[in-house]
């Protein structure tokens, strides 16, 4: 199992949501994608839950910590 990581900085742009779709073809199945963003915006995190789950990934795990980076947690069926 692999683990893939990637981190947003700054205000989340209609850019980076195509990066996060172009970015979740290179997760094979069964690894872990992990997705941290600076912002506890509910749209971003719900857009990006709602993209992993259309392409066949489970989501483990969403929430935020003292860095204040809200991270999404998330593993390829």
């Amino acid at each position: 199992m692999s683990q893939y990581f990637l981190n947003i900085i700054g205000k989340m742009q209609l850019s980076d949501y195509s990066n996060i779709h172009d970015y979740m073809q290179f997760v094979g199945n069964k690894d872990e994608l992990v997705i941290s963003i600076n912002s506890k915006n509910t749209i971003d995190s719900d857009i990006i839950c709602t993209m992993l789950k259309d392409n066949n990934f489970n989501v483990a795990y969403e929430g935020g910590n003292r860095d204040e980076e809200y991270y999404i947690k998330a593993y390829k069926n």
